[in-house]
């Protein structure tokens, strides 16, 4: 992933996460910058949860390590996280938002 481009970022899931009550994705770089979205921010299909960053999102990150996670809250129960996942984040030679 590269900052100030549009990944798009598709989690695989080995339950269906469509009808809960509540997902969230958080991505936090090292430096303890957060992202978090929910389920109306969220494409969420039987075994997939995806989501495009914008440039600006990407930009908000420090280059190294990003950490993700997903959890999910159904019928007010106890809040479920996913384990956490990586990937690096690469800097650009250009620090300009493209229009």
């Amino acid at each position: 992933m590269y900052q100030l481009t549009t990944p798009l970022i598709v989690i695989h899931t080995d339950i269906d996460l469509t009808g809960m009550d509540d997902v969230e994705l958080t991505i936090k770089d090292t430096f303890g910058t957060t992202l978090c979205f929910h389920k109306s921010n969220l494409t969420i299909s039987a075994d997939t949860v995806e989501i495009t960053l914008t440039q600006q999102q990407t930009q908000q990150l420090k280059t190294g390590i990003i950490k993700m996670q997903l959890r999910y809250i159904n019928g007010g129960s106890i809040p479920e996280p996913s384990n956490v996942m990586e990937t690096m984040l690469k800097s650009i030679l250009s620090q300009g938002v493209l229009q």
